[in-house]
C-alpha cells in the first residue's frame, strides 16, 4: 500500500482531526504567501516614493564663516573708522546716550557665488539646479496688497514680497507640495519678467494670466526705476507659507514668485543680486551617496557654505513604510 492510499484511508478513519490538519497548513501557507507579497510590495512602494519625490542637496551660506568674513574685513577698514569695503560698511552713528557702531552688509558680500553653483551643477549626478532669491520687499503700483485693516501699519514696508528662482518647479515650496499652480503655469529658467501670484491677490484685484504687474523699490517709491512683469501662473497653497518677517508685506498672500534677476531690479539693484540657496537634484536616487561625496569634492571654497544633505527626509518618508516592513517580515517567520 502507498503513501497516497494510506493518506487517503486517513483521512476517512478520521476526517475531523484531517481537517483541523488540512487548515492549519492552509493558514500558514496563506500567511507565508502574504507575507512575501507585503515584502515586495513595501519595497516597491519605497522606491517609487524615492523616485517621485527625488533627492537633491541644498547650498547656504554658512553664518560662522559669514561673521569670519565681516571681522577680517572690519580689521581692514580699521580699528574705529568709518568706511566701506567689499560689501561691508561701518558707520558711526550718534544715539541719545552716546555713539554707536552700525555695520552693514549688502548683496555683494552675502549672495552665494555664481561660478560656485554652476560649478556643483555640472558635477556627474546632477541632472538639474535651482537658484532661490532671498526675499525682497517690493513696492505694488498698479494693484492693490492684502493687509489687515485692524492692524498698525506703520513700521510696514507697505509692500508685497518678492521670490526669484531660476527654475520654479524646483522651489522648496513647490517640492514639498504645499505650492501648486491654480491657473497657468510655473516660471522656467528662460522666463524674464514674468510672476506667479497668489490666488486670493488675484481675486481681490480680478487678475488672471497675462496681466501685467508693476513694481518698483520701496525704500525710495517717488523716485526709483519702475518694472514690469507679466502674470503667467496664479497659484495656491495647502498651508499659509510661514512669513519670512512679521508684517503683511511677508504674508503668506502677499508672496509673489518671479523670475531670477526681477527681485534686484525691483530693489533698485541690478545686477547686484541676493542668492540665498541653491538646490542640485540628483538625477538617480540610487547613487546619491556617490553623488554626494562627489559634490563635496567640488572645487570652491566650502568655508563659506552649509551643504543641506536631504537623505534624511528621504530615510523619515520611507520609515513611513517601515510598519508595513516589520508585518510583511512576521507573517514570513510563521
Amino acid at each position: 500500500m502507498n503513501r497516497f492510499q494510506l493518506a487517503v484511508r486517513s483521512v476517512i478513519r478520521k476526517p475531523v482531526k484531517s481537517m483541523l490538519l488540512f487548515c492549519v497548513v492552509f493558514i500558514i501557507s496563506l500567511f507565508l504567501l502574504s507575507g512575501m507579497a507585503s515584502k515586495n510590495a513595501s519595497v516597491a512602494t519605497q522606491d517609487k516614493t524615492r523616485q517621485a519625490v527625488g533627492a537633491g542637496f541644498v547650498l547656504m551660506e554658512n553664518e560662522e564663516n559669514r561673521h569670519i568674513r565681516i571681522e577680517e574685513i572690519i580689521k581692514k577698514i580699521g580699528e574705529d573708522t568709518e568706511g566701506s569695503l567689499e560689501g561691508v560698511t561701518v558707520e558711526k552713528v550718534e544715539l541719545a546716550g552716546g555713539s554707536s557702531w552700525a555695520i552693514y552688509t549688502d548683496n555683494f558680500f552675502e549672495t552665494l557665488q555664481m561660478d560656485d553653483i554652476e560649478k556643483i551643477a555640472a558635477l556627474p549626478g546632477i541632472s538639474d539646479y535651482n537658484i532661490t532669491t532671498a526675499v525682497t520687499p517690493a513696492n505694488p503700483i498698479n494693484f492693490t496688497r492684502i493687509e489687515d485693516s485692524d492692524v498698525d501699519q506703520s513700521s510696514d514696508f507697505l509692500g508685497i514680497s518678492l521670490i526669484g528662482n531660476r527654475k520654479m518647479e524646483l522651489d522648496s515650496n513647490v517640492l514639498s507640495g504645499n505650492v501648486t499652480i491654480k491657473e497657468g503655469r510655473l516660471i522656467n529658467a528662460d522666463d524674464h519678467n514674468v510672476c506667479v501670484i497668489s490666488k486670493e491677490l488675484a481675486e481681490k484685484n480680478h487678475l488672471s494670466v497675462g496681466d501685467k504687474l508693476k513694481f518698483n523699490d520701496c525704500h525710495d517709491r517717488e523716485n526709483s526705476s519702475v518694472y514690469e512683469a507679466e502674470i503667467v501662473g496664479v497659484y495656491e497653497v495647502k498651508q499659509k507659507m510661514t512669513p519670512y518677517m512679521s508684517g503683511d508685506t511677508f504674508r503668506s498672500e502677499n508672496v509673489i514668485f518671479t523670475d531670477l534677476d526681477f527681485p534686484e531690479k525691483a530693489e533698485s539693484k541690478a545686477g547686484n543680486p541676493l542668492y540665498e540657496k541653491a538646490y542640485f537634484k540628483v538625477q538617480n536616487v540610487k547613487e546619491y551617496d556617490s553623488t554626494r561625496e562627489a559634490v563635496k569634492k567640488a572645487a570652491i571654497d566650502w568655508e563659506r557654505y552649509d551643504l543641506i544633505d536631504n537623505n534624511g527626509n528621504l530615510e523619515t518618508m520611507s520609515s513611513n513604510f517601515n510598519d508595513l516592513e516589520d508585518v510583511s517580515q512576521i507573517l514570513s517567520m510563521w
